[in-house]
């Protein structure tokens, strides 16, 4: 799961579970890594078939993000 930096609000926080918001597909945040200006991205466990253009957001922090790929 990557993420452009432009289309995430807030910071997501480790081991919190993500949600998509299309989808319904859900994963758990390992590291948040967006601050990274080479390439931003997050690592989640197991990828639950999250859409592509379908927005995430953090169960705990309420952080939001666009997937892109």
């Amino acid at each position: 799961l990557e993420d452009a930096t432009d289309a995430t609000t807030g910071k997501f926080v480790a081991g919190e579970t993500i949600t998509g918001a299309t989808s319904k597909a859900t994963a758990t945040i390992l590291v948040d890594d967006l601050g990274n200006t080479t390439k931003p991205r997050l690592f989640i466990t197991s990828q639950q078939k999250f859409e592509t253009g379908e927005t995430i957001t953090g169960g705990t922090s309420g952080s939001t993000g666009t997937v892109v790929r």
